[in-house]
């Protein structure tokens, strides 16, 4: 309870009340600072005194009642504390509101107003570096007294105050609430600036609670401004399905040659590796988001500069792409080749909009170039060499005897890029087919000859046919011979005969030959070798001359098998007496010659053979200079080389053998002074020789010293008639001495000239030290090519040694071989740091002993590089120049594949798959796999990798086996990397796959209907409830696919088998596809009384869930009550259709307390018909059955129906009758069916048919038509009789006649004559036939169009319907609707039956009030033409009363909506037509039905209007009813607005490049020129620069980025305008800059430090960069420094030369061309032109490059260099680019040219021509011959072409062969003679198509 004296106040609280005087009004006021409540309270009392009486006296006190309901502002804001906005895309813009309600009694007040004093929590995230907000008040009140105030006072007070803080807004900031209303205040957020933005708000509330927040309720406004984009960037993402290469030059190594794709990093490029000809590679590439917002990217294949017509040949997928935030997607560009040459284009992928940002929010897009070139597998034979006049290969065999055979080898070279498979075809040919191209095919001839002979000369060789395949049967080669001496060769002769006996004669014609056997026989099937001698005294040359043999047959006295061989060899050896006086008898040797056995010659068999004998005796000759050799003087272990030529000048073969013979005499060693020492740098000498301590060395060196220091190199072998041999003579010293030796070489042969004998001598000198490094010929092989490495002059005298990345160091020794120790140092000459380093940078040797030196070489990049050392020994003052020169070279260590997709991978399921890591290097190389790559992102999946770090051995591969068992589904990645010792990066390969479960939902439903879903963690019990025998009761289970994968099932039922029987499960195994459902029912069907129990049925998942359940029922009888269970029809007719037949109804009841199933199991009968509905009766019902007769035979008849009770007990109900018969019939059977056949109108058709009565009574019968159609007609149809007719029994017999004659047409019909007898009707026959006639018919002939606006149309549709039998054409008369309508179809075929919707147009072209045509024709064929009318009027457009305006900026956008209406309720498509260019629109839009519908037309004019001029045009919307509507636009365009306004704060002396984006709204290249102006200050001096291009080229619809350049010397603010305009046209945009120049802050420190007292100095350098001279003033502010007050500073700058730039790789075929850009840096500060030129003519170049004016940073320049080279192999060349004012640049240029590729196809059409470009690429003039493989194709045969001109062959197409099906495919080969380095002929290949013209 509150103070209440303190809260009331009562005015006036006391006063006087004088008789008849007026009223006097109390006033009470209630005020206090607390709620408070009171009802009805008499808290204050009035008390009136009577003042007359003492002292004043109360009369009385009348209490007051007092009701107070004291409260504060209540309210509620919503969102409570904040709206946080979220990450933005950087140019949107979003809207959230912000809700204040009064919830209170009274009326309220509330202010949205900045938070001056920012929290403590704001300050700690680092916002009071953000601009400070300004706030739209210039009072703030500080208590809510005050707010009331104010804002009562206040009356003026706008509610649309708007509030800007940072990138926010509000709207409304001030409003008044009554009680219950609420007031939405809307907070926008521009995304204008990227960055974190957290601004502060308090809320004022009038009246409220003090002690609520007294400075007002705090509020946050929170926003992340993101601008979207792709990490363009990260390499190894993007292209992690392939193999990266850094540079071009590795693109042949193994890794990336076998790759498919691949990606070259250094020169931004795509590669795709062996695509056929017509066939696709595809390339997926990956796009990550790695922002907070949504990227959205457009992906096109553009061209290139050189290139316009690559583009087709690639395609990507898609064309536009949204990749939402922290996400990832995937893009296919796929490469189809159209024919066989390069193909070069550019992937781009740029974000959406991002043409319109800012140059520092402008995103960067992912550009890199595209290049495939289109293959097809080629080969080349290399052997046979002989061809065709043709061109074909030869195989030529050798002349052979049948049933021998020869072997010769066809090599074939695959000389494409791409494996070839080739398939064997012989004919008379052997056809070479290569898979994949039908454009190669090369025949290979084949040549043989094949004879029979009466004798066989075999195996004839000879020395120089030894390895000759093609050598001739018929000849002996001796080859070289020497004079006087003998050689022998042999051959076999062999009698091929199986009965006769030969006999040869050998008749040599000179003394030089000798056949051993000359004479002799040969019997059947015998051989015998024959050895020709050969010796010749004196020079002679047998040049296949002819020795003959006489061959005979003979038969001999004897029987053959008992006369021995013979010939002229065979010897018989005899001992015969001496005639001596002597007492001993002597025997004596005699060889005779065994006499030849008698025979005779067979008549007329006599035959000479021949053999051709080669051979060439001569005496050896030869030249060679034997002048004394003195070699220089030499250092011990070194080695000098002199060349010695020899040339043989004979005829034969020269054989020799070289031997040094060292004179010992002339040996003189000596240690003393003499000789020349190591140069040292400078070049100076040494006065002394140092002693020598050689034989304590001798143990540290290779080599003996035993040995001759001369050797000749080669020692043996020999020179052909005519050739040379160069010899190499070496002088290699191992110890101190002068040497004198002869060199002799002994050749055999000669005949008057002695062997050469030569004399050398040599002097070795004994240095200070020896070092045991390797020879190198980096200098003296020209191998330093380019001096960019170092470009200082090396000393020719400097040693080099040469290290690679595969070994990081080496070492090698220093050798002391003086007799007294020194020291020495290594010392690094290079500027920079070296990345060599010494590990022995200085040490001491002693006399005769050996120091390993080493030197560690760090790879820190792949590029060559040198370092200059210098080895000095400080006791003899020697210096010797070494020079470093590493080579990098990454180990061919790679893993066979980029990329793996391990597809699908089941949950829990382990995957495997191989994978090899390939060594390709000549030693083992250790690997380790980096554990955190084989874990996905968050750590989520694991990838085992076995094993996991290893050694690989040399030139093997291991396997990597890769295990993953996922855990969760969806995409699973990981970018394995594997360590590879001494490989600079890891190995790296992406490996995906897509993880899923089986997604499987069960449900179960019971009988009764109700649903469960189950779950596989439980057991469920699955009740049948009690079920009558035989009855059935069905669960079903639902198994639902829920995942992306289909699910096999398996349910099984478990269980006692007894209990089993009662039960049916089906299916027993399923396959669920994706998406899908499928059941499974379980029956319980009891066949006796039986209780389920201990039953469990499974429903069980492939490689997932399992679930189970309980089964459980009981099986019960059932019981029935029936009327009847017998009955007995009686005697009735027999029953024919239309008889009633007898009926008896039985009743049947249930008398159960529960339902029954009842069933009939009686089928009807002809006889019985039982009329029952199987159901179930339920307790109390009764069901009727009704029994029908229906006798067919006069016979007796029972029947048993058995009823069945719940499918288990059964009753059987007994039917019994007779039936009689009734014989009404046709005589003839056959007139059953009467068929009239097809009439035409006006033919008729008669019938007779007879009937007969076989019944023993008379019957009385009436015949009827029961049509309904025209048949009713007597006319059409007739019957006769026509009244009753009664016929006698025993046979009684009428005839009935059938009449039909058509009037018009009748379809086919089928009709029942019908017999009416003894009340019962049925068919007694029936009748068929048709009328046939064609019947096409419009459904309206008359078709109004109403009024159609001028250059409207409106369209009808009428339909054409033929109603006869006949199908008919049908033509309108086009040429009639012209020129106001349009029919279609004009013209078709309707065939019967069929309805032809027809759509008229009607499309006025000129005003008329009335249009009608009338009797248009439609000739229908064999029918009546139809004739229509159509009638309609063309009116003017109405034009619109209301004029568009638009208003704004050029080059801007304006847009205005005009409502259209729906004029029909449904959904149609409005055309509109807009004229004017500077207005655009769609050209037609989706009319909705039902909805308000506007069309927005944009006005952006890209020019300005003058002044009180407009631009105007019009839009005209057309609408499908034939109205239209005409709205009339106008346009100003103003003058633009700035592109943006770039303010920078940068440190002066500092340059600032600021690019701005220039944008060309043409479609066409505009060149704008560069105005700058510097603003603020108005005048400026040399301190100040704005430098820029002076113009700028913008293509069409495109953008480019201007670099300006800002640079201050001084600090302040400036201002500067930089206006781009087009001086053609007068259109300009510009931009506005505000740049304020800090304080450039300390540049450097310099410490002085010395003692009291003590003077110590230091430097400062400074520069001027001005191109003036300048004098500079110093300050110092310590007394204690002096420095000189004033110093000069020249304008002299000195640059070292430049290095070259980096060399440019050329790969191109000869013949193609291939080209690349150069790229520099101008540095010029004015225009200027550089020239251009190469070394080398295969390289071109444009020779002039122009340039506009440059910056402090520079501007790129582009040069195209060309590369057609003109011989094979590797090609260098350095381009030279130089200028008076921009200085020379020097790029090397490395081509490598392969041999021509195959081009084409080219098509041909049959009977003409084309041309074929053909240039002579090399440098002399050039034979060329053409030739074509396929006859259909001709060509002229040679050409002589100049050099580096281009020459069109004409290929003529006579068409295809007869019978040929198809194109017609060939080949056109190009070739000419061998040229000098090439080695082998070089082939041009051209594949020719010929087709058909209609088939092109």
């Amino acid at each position: 309870m509150p103070d209440l004296n303190s809260a009331f106040s009562i005015s006036p609280n006391k006063g006087t009340l004088r008789p008849n005087s007026k009223p006097t009004s109390v006033q009470i006021t209630y005020q206090n600072d607390k709620e408070f409540c009171l009802k009805d309270n008499p808290i204050i009392r009035c008390q009136v005194i009577e003042p007359s009486l003492d002292g004043g006296e109360t009369i009385t006190s009348i209490p007051i009642k007092v009701t107070i309901h004291a409260v504060f502002s209540k309210y509620s804001i919503s969102p409570t504390t904040d709206i946080n906005f979220g990450p933005l895309t950087f140019g949107s813009r979003k809207r959230q509101t912000l809700t204040v309600e009064n919830k209170g009694n009274f009326e309220m007040r509330f202010t949205i107003r900045l938070c001056k004093n920012l929290p403590g929590a704001a300050q700690k995230k680092g916002l009071v570096n953000k601009k400070a907000s300004k706030d739209s008040y210039t009072t703030k009140p500080s208590s809510a007294s005050e707010v009331r105030h104010n804002v009562q006072a206040d009356t003026g007070m706008s509610p649309q105050t708007f509030l800007t803080c940072g990138v926010f807004s509000l709207s409304p900031c001030i409003g008044v609430l009554l009680p219950g209303a609420h007031h939405v205040v809307n907070v926008d957020c521009k995304a204008d600036n990227v960055g974190n933005y957290e601004e502060y708000l308090t809320i004022d509330i009038s009246d409220r609670d003090p002690s609520d927040n007294p400075d007002g309720v705090p509020y946050k406004l929170l926003a992340d401004v993101c601008l979207p984009g792709i990490a363009s960037t990260d390499f190894a993402s993007i292209f992690e399905e392939h193999r990266i290469c850094q540079y071009s030059s590795m693109l042949q190594c193994e890794q990336f040659r076998d790759s498919p794709c691949v990606y070259v990093q250094e020169e931004n490029k795509f590669i795709f590796n062996s695509v056929l000809v017509g066939q696709s590679a595809k390339a997926r590439f990956r796009l990550t988001n790695p922002g907070k917002v949504l990227c959205e990217l457009t992906l096109a294949i553009k061209t290139t500069k050189t290139t316009t017509q690559n583009v087709e040949a690639f395609e990507v997928t898609p064309t536009k792409l949204s990749i939402s935030n922290h996400s990832h997607t995937f893009v296919t560009v796929t490469f189809s080749p159209l024919a066989m040459h390069s193909y070069h284009a550019v992937f781009e992928a740029v974000l959406k909009g991002s043409g319109s940002q800012s140059a520092a929010h402008k995103p960067r897009a992912l550009v890199f170039d595209l290049i495939g070139e289109g293959n097809l597998p080629t080969v080349t034979v290399l052997k046979p060499v002989q061809r065709t006049n043709q061109g074909h290969p030869v195989l030529q065999f050798r002349r052979l005897l049948v049933g021998r055979e020869q072997t010769l080898p066809l090599v074939i070279n695959n000389n494409g890029s791409i494996p070839a498979q080739l398939a064997k075809k012989f004919e008379a040919n052997m056809r070479l087919l290569i898979k994949d191209n039908r454009y190669d095919q090369t025949v290979v001839q084949l040549m043989g000859e094949g004879y029979h002979d009466i004798i066989i000369l075999d195996n004839i060789g000879g020395r120089a046919q030894q390895d000759n395949n093609e050598s001739q049967s018929d000849l002996l080669n001796f080859g070289d011979c020497h004079v006087g001496q003998t050689y022998q060769e042999s051959f076999t002769m062999i009698n091929p005969s199986s009965s006769r006996v030969l006999r040869f004669e050998w008749l040599p014609n000179g003394p030089q030959l000798i056949f051993s056997p000359r004479i002799g026989h040969l019997h059947a099937e015998c051989s015998k070798v024959v050895t020709v001698t050969f010796c010749s005294e004196l020079p002679i040359d047998l040049k296949a001359q002819t020795i003959k043999c006489n061959v005979s047959s003979i038969t001999f006295q004897q029987p053959v098998d008992q006369v021995p061989d013979w010939d002229d060899c065979h010897r018989t050896v005899k001992w015969v007496d001496v005639d001596k006086p002597i007492q001993q008898p002597t025997k004596r040797k005699i060889v005779a010659t065994d006499p030849e056995p008698l025979h005779s010659v067979v008549e007329n068999s006599s035959k000479e053979v021949e053999l051709r004998i080669i051979a060439t005796c001569d005496y050896v000759q030869y030249h060679c200079d034997t002048r004394p050799i003195l070699f220089k003087d030499t250092m011990l272990y070194q080695t000098r080389v002199f060349q010695l030529q020899m040339e043989n000048k004979g005829s034969v073969k020269l054989e020799y053998s070289w031997q040094v013979l060292m004179d010992t005499r002339g040996k003189k060693t000596f240690f003393d002074n003499g000789g020349r020492t190591c140069q040292s740098a400078q070049g100076s000498r040494t006065p002394e020789r140092p002693a020598s301590s050689l034989q304590s060395v001798s143990s540290l060196l290779h080599g003996n010293p035993e040995l001759p220091p001369f050797s000749v190199e080669p020692g043996r072998g020999f020179i052909g008639p005519g050739a040379s041999e160069m010899f190499y003579i070496r002088f290699s010293p191992l110890e101190v001495a002068e040497f004198e030796a002869s060199l002799v070489c002994s050749i055999a042969n000669l005949k008057d000239e002695q062997s050469p004998v030569i004399t050398v001598s040599g002097r070795s000198l004994l240095p200070y030290c020896h070092f045991k490094i390797m020879e190198s010929d980096y200098l003296t092989g020209n191998r330093r090519k380019y001096e960019s490495l170092n470009p200082h002059s090396v000393d020719p005298n400097t040693k080099v040694i040469e290290f690679t990345s595969m070994g990081i160091g080496t070492s090698f020794g220093i050798i002391n071989p003086t007799n007294k120790p020194f020291s020495f140092i290594w010392r690094c000459e290079d500027s920079g740091k070296s990345p060599f380093n010494c590990l022995t940078p200085s040490k001491s040797i002693q006399p005769g002993k050996e120091v390993k030196v080493s030197f560690e070489y760090q790879v820190l990049s792949l590029d060559l590089v040198e370092s200059c050392w210098t080895f000095f020994i400080s006791e003899h003052n020697l210096s010797l120049p070494f020079l470093l020169v590493g080579s990098a070279r990454e180990p061919v260590v790679y893993i066979d594949r980029p990329h793996i997709n391990m597809g699908t991978l089941l949950i829990g399921c382990q995957s495997n798959q191989t994978i090899y890591l390939v060594n390709k290097e000549e030693e083992p190389f250790k690997f380790m796999v980096q554990e955190s790559s084989c874990y996905s992102d968050g750590y989520q999946e694991m990838l085992v990798l076995e094993p996991k770090e290893g050694t690989v051995p040399p030139r093997d591969r291991i396997p990597l086996i890769l295990r993953i068992t996922p855990t969760r589904e969806g995409e699973v990645e990981f970018n394995l990397a594997v360590s590879v010792r001494r490989k600079l990066q890891p190995l790296t390969m992406n490996v995906k796959g897509e993880c899923y479960s089986m997604n499987a939902h069960v449900r179960y439903e019971s009988p009764e209907g109700s649903s469960t879903e189950l779950s596989s963690n439980q057991i469920h019990l699955v009740d049948f409830k009690q079920v009558e025998l035989n009855d059935k009761s069905t669960c079903m289970f639902v198994v639902s696919n829920s995942g992306k994968f289909s699910l096999d099932v398996e349910y099984e039922l478990t269980g006692p088998a007894a209990l089993q029987l009662h039960l049916q499960v089906q299916p027993k195994f399923d396959t669920v596809p994706v998406g899908g459902k499928a059941s499974c029912s379980v029956t319980f069907c009891p066949q006796k009384k039986c209780v389920l129990k201990d039953l469990t049925f499974f429903i069980k998942i492939k490689n997932g869930a399992v679930f189970e359940c309980k089964l459980v029922a009981a099986a019960i009888a059932p019981d029935l009550s029936f009327s009847f269970l017998k009955h007995n029809f009686g005697t009735h007719f027999i029953y024919f259709s239309g008889m009633v037949p007898a009926t008896q109804t039985l009743v049947i009841s249930n008398r159960t307390s529960r339902g029954i199933s009842l069933d009939c199991m009686f089928s009807n009968t002809p006889v019985l018909e039982v009329n029952f509905t199987p159901q179930v009766l339920q307790p109390g019902n009764s069901m009727e059955v009704i029994f029908s007769f229906f006798p067919q035979n006069a016979v007796h008849y029972h029947e048993k129906v058995v009823f069945e009770m719940n499918k288990c007990a059964k009753q059987v109900v007994e039917i019994l009758g007779q039936g009689v018969e009734m014989k009404l019939e046709l005589e003839d059977i056959k007139q059953r069916v009467i068929n009239f056949g097809a009439l035409q109108m006006g033919q008729r058709s008669q019938k007779l048919v007879p009937l007969v009565n076989n019944n023993h009574c008379p019957l009385t019968f009436c015949l009827r038509k029961e049509s309904d159609n025209s048949l009713q007609d007597p006319k059409i149809l007739s019957i006769h009789p026509e009244s009753q007719v009664t016929l006698k029994g025993g046979g009684g017999r009428c005839v009935v006649e059938i009449l039909f004659s058509p009037k018009h047409r009748m379809p086919p019909f089928t009709e029942d004559l019908q017999i009416e007898c003894l009340g019962a009707v049925r068919t007694l026959l029936v009748m068929k036939g048709c009328c046939q006639a064609v019947e096409v018919r419009l459904d309206t002939d008359y078709l109004q169009f109403g009024a159609v606006v001028q250059r409207c149309h409106a369209t009808r549709r009428i339909i054409m319907q033929n109603t006869g039998d006949i199908g008919a054409r049908f033509k309108w008369d086009m040429k009639s609707f012209a020129p106001d309508f349009i029919i279609f179809p004009s013209e078709g075929y309707i065939t019967p039956g069929m309805e032809v919707s027809l759509e008229v147009t009607f499309a006025p072209t000129l005003l008329r009030q009335d249009i009608r045509y009338e009797g248009l024709r439609c000739a229908v064929e064999g029918g009546k033409s139809l004739k229509l009318t159509l009638t309609g009027s063309c009116i003017v457009a109405p034009v619109a009363t209301e004029v568009v305006h638009f208003v704004c900026p050029v080059r801007s956008r304006c847009t205005q909506s005009i409502a259209l209406p729906n004029r029909i309720n449904q959904q149609w498509t409005l055309k509109c037509v807009i004229e004017g260019e500077h207005w655009s629109g769609d050209p037609t839009i989706q009319i909705e039905p039902s909805h308000p519908n506007t069309y927005e037309i944009a006005y952006k004019p890209l020019v300005m209007t003058p002044d009180g001029e407009r631009h105007e045009g019009s839009v005209f919307f057309c609408f499908p009813d034939g109205s239209g509507i005409l709205y009339i636009l106008q346009g100003t365009a103003e003058a633009p607005k700035p592109e943006g306004t770039i303010s920078e704060e940068i440190k002066c002396k500092t340059k600032h490049t600021q690019t701005v984006p220039v944008h060309n709204w043409l479609p066409r290249t505009q060149r704008f020129r560069a105005v700058r102006e510097l603003i603020k200050p108005d005048r400026s001096d040399d301190t100040v620069s704005l430098k820029g291009l002076e113009y700028i080229d913008v293509p069409a619809l495109d953008t480019r980025n201007y670099s300006l350049s800002f640079f201050t010397y001084k600090e302040g603010q400036y201002s500067a305008k930089v206006t781009f305009k087009n001086e053609t046209s007068g259109e300009y945009l510009f931009y506005n800059f505000n740049f304020k120049a800090t304080a450039p802050g300390v540049i450097s420190t310099r410490e002085l430090c010395t003692r009291v007292r003590q003077i110590t100095a230091g430097s400062v350098e400074v520069e001027n960069p001005l191109q003036v001279d300048v004098s500079f003033s110093v300050e110092c502010q310590n007394t204690d420094i002096s420095i000189p007050p004033q110093f000069f500073v020249p304008s002299h700058t000195k640059a070292l030369p430049a290095p070259y730039e980096k060399t440019i790789y050329f790969r191109s075929a000869l013949g193609s061309k291939e080209s690349g850009t150069a790229k520099f840096i101008n540095f010029s500060r004015v225009k200027t032109e550089y020239i251009c030129k190469t070394d080398n003519p295969s390289f071109t170049v444009e020779k002039l490059v122009k340039t506009p004016a440059g910056n402090i940073a520079g501007n790129d320049v582009s040069v195209m260099v060309h590369f057609e080279p003109s011989q094979l192999g590797d090609i260098q060349s350095l381009l030279t680019i130089v200028s008076e004012s921009g200085g020379e640049y020097i790029i090397p240029l490395h081509g490598t040219c392969t041999p021509p590729k195959a081009q084409g196809p080219f098509t041909i059409i049959s009977g003409s021509s084309i041309s074929i470009a053909f240039k002579n690429v090399f440098q002399q003039t050039t034979t060329f011959s053409f030739q074509a493989d396929n006859p259909a194709f001709n060509v002229k045969g040679t050409e002589t072409i100049l050099p580096q001109k281009t020459q069109h062959i004409q290929v003529t197409f006579d068409g295809p062969p007869v019978g040929s099906k198809g194109p017609c495919h060939g080949k056109l080969t190009i070739s000419c003679p061998r040229m000098e380095g090439h080695g082998q002929g070089i082939y041009w290949v051209y594949y020719l198509k010929g087709c058909s013209p209609e088939k092109t």
